[in-house]
Order: structure tokens, then sequence, then C-alpha cells
């Protein structure tokens, strides 16, 4: 009932050894170290096997001496390789032995309501302590920077520590919170980072949508991508058939298909989850109103009706560009 409750509510749980929150937290912790200062407490994790660690930016500002504990009680001298002010990241090297870094995902990979786990050092102490939390929704905040929001699962101490999913994957970095929410960094604009502060962190952008995961099966699957190519060209081609029957129904059903393209473009817009979201439904909602006003000029005759077609055409195209537009972001580290 304890660990129920968590779940539910983000407090701090002690769960038995026999559940998958147990073992998850013996299966990262030593992955996950104390970070103490001349100016305060806090946690990061390794994220290669060389001892790059992980954390946020105030937790070393202004610091003059770093040292990082380690789950086996190792003192280990840190130095501050690179921070992002505007994103509240730090990158820190330790030198040392071999570490075991954590998964880094994608926290668009998130449902609502999705079950998350922290693992950190609260209030500074040696022993780190395990919370459960759920994943409400990405925010934009004041900063013009995109956060991910869960219910809380951290206290002072916390702050560069991951959240992740249920199989250990690091989805965001902690940065900020209180007893009812978690405030922390995306770890798309962490891996963005750390490809800006070393060149052995490569930053890879992907596309995601049904189009392009369509082209996706098609390239990973290609009997099963083919079949599935053929039935959509044939349902296309027969919606084409009816559209030439019936061209004023043509005209009609285009506009309102359209206009709801645009509505739902606007709602994703709305809720975009990362600059690159915004930038995608932004553009998309530019296309649909671009081939909503072609769909009005061809109702009119003459030079109206020849640059309403050339509107939608332009606009079919932008479309189709928007669908490939990389909205996703995902890390390789060119040494591991």
């Amino acid at each position: 009932m304890q660990l129920l409750d968590a779940i539910c509510s983000g407090q701090n749980v002690t769960p038995d050894r026999t559940t998958a929150h147990q073992r998850l937290f013996d299966e990262t912790r030593g992955s996950i170290v104390l970070i103490e200062t001349d100016t305060g407490s806090g946690t990061g994790f390794f994220i290669d096997q060389t001892g790059s660690l992980l954390t946020a930016r105030h937790v070393v500002d202004r610091a003059t001496r770093v040292e990082c504990i380690t789950a086996d009680g190792r003192r280990l001298q840190a130095q501050v390789t690179s921070v992002h002010p505007i994103d509240d990241l730090a990158l820190l090297s330790v030198a040392g032995a071999r570490f075991k870094p954590l998964k880094l995902g994608e926290s668009l990979a998130l449902c609502r309501n999705e079950p998350l786990v922290s693992v950190t050092h609260q209030l500074g102490n040696l022993s780190a302590s395990l919370a459960v939390g759920q994943y409400r929704h990405h925010g934009l905040m004041p900063a013009s920077s995109y956060r991910v929001w869960s219910s809380s699962l951290t206290r002072s101490g916390s702050s560069g520590g991951p959240i992740m999913q249920g199989d250990g994957t690091v989805v965001s970095v902690v940065s900020a919170g209180d007893h009812l929410h978690t405030v922390s960094i995306p770890i798309e604009r962490a891996i963005e980072f750390l490809a800006a502060s070393d060149s052995k962190f490569e930053a890879s952008h992907l596309a995601n949508g049904w189009l392009a995961d369509r082209v996706q099966y098609l390239s990973g699957a290609p009997v099963l991508g083919l079949l599935d190519a053929t039935i959509a060209a044939s349902g296309s081609y027969a919606s084409y058939l009816l559209a030439t029957r019936l061209p004023r129904t043509t005209k009609i059903g285009g506009a309102v298909s359209t206009a709801a393209m645009g509505y739902s473009d606007y709602e994703n817009w709305s809720l975009a989850r990362n600059e690159r979201e915004s930038c995608k439904f932004g553009f998309s909602l530019a296309a649909d109103a671009t081939m909503l006003t072609g769909f009005g000029l061809t109702a009119l005759s003459g030079r109206a009706r020849i640059v309403g077609l050339g509107l939608i055409g332009v606009a079919a195209v932008s479309r189709l560009g928007a669908e490939f537009y990389p909205t996703r972001t995902v890390l390789r580290i060119q040494d591991a």
C-alpha cells in the first residue's frame, strides 16, 4: 500500500527488495553520485564509461571545490568542463576507473501519468533515496525553454539527478521542485548541450510523424512496409477517382479536411513539447492556411483559379516537408 500511495503522490518510498522499483534502484545506484561543493550539494550521474557526469548548473555554480562521492564510498575530485546557464546544465569530468553510465532516452516518449522514478541524494545524504511520481506535461518556461513537469519526486539535494522510466532510461534532469511538482530539463536539451560541449558526443535529429514512421517501417521491414504502402496508395487512388467525378464536392471536402488538419496542427503547436515540435507544427499550420486560401481561390475564375491551384501545390509540398522535419534528438557517444 505504501508503494501504491507513493506512485499516486510522488512521496519517497523504501520499497521491498522484491519489487521492480528496488531492482531498478539496485541497477542504477552505482551510476549516481553525491556531489559536494564548498557552496552546497546535489546529485549527478555518469553518462559514459570514462567519467563524464551530468548535473544541474546551479549545483556547481560559483564553487571552487567539487567532489563526487560514489555508491561504494569513493571520493573523487571533479572538474567542471562546461555549463549551460539557460538550461541549468553542467558537464563534469571525473578521473578514475571505468564507470557504469545510465542510458539516455527521449522525453517525447512519455505518456501522460506514466510512472517515473528518481534516485537522488536528497538533503545531501550519503545514502541515495528512491522516489516515484508521474509525468504530467512539457511546459514552456518564462526563459523560452521547455521543461518536463511531474508530480513531486524531489527535495533539496536532488538537483542534477536523473528522472527515469521504469526500465532505467533517463528522460530528464532534475532542476527544481516543491512538495507538489518537480521541474526537470528534457534529456533532448541535455543531449544537445553535451554535443556542443564535447566532440565525442553526437546529437542526431530524427523525424517523428505518421509519414516518417511509414518510411522507417518500409526500410525496416520491406515486405510489410510495401504492403502498407500499397494499401495506402490504393485508397488514395480510389479517392482520386471519386474526386474527379465530383469536382465541387472535392473542393468542399478538401477545404473541410484542410481546416480539420489546421485545427489539429494548432492544438499540436500549442501543446508542443520542444522547440523543434513548435517549429514543425507552426510551419504545418502556415501550410494549412495557404492551402485553405488556395481552395477558396479555386472557387473563382480566371487568374484567381490559377493562383489558387498554385497555392494548393506549394502548400502540399510544404506540408509534406513538415512531416519529415526532425523533432526527436538522440545521443551517440563516439567512443562507446
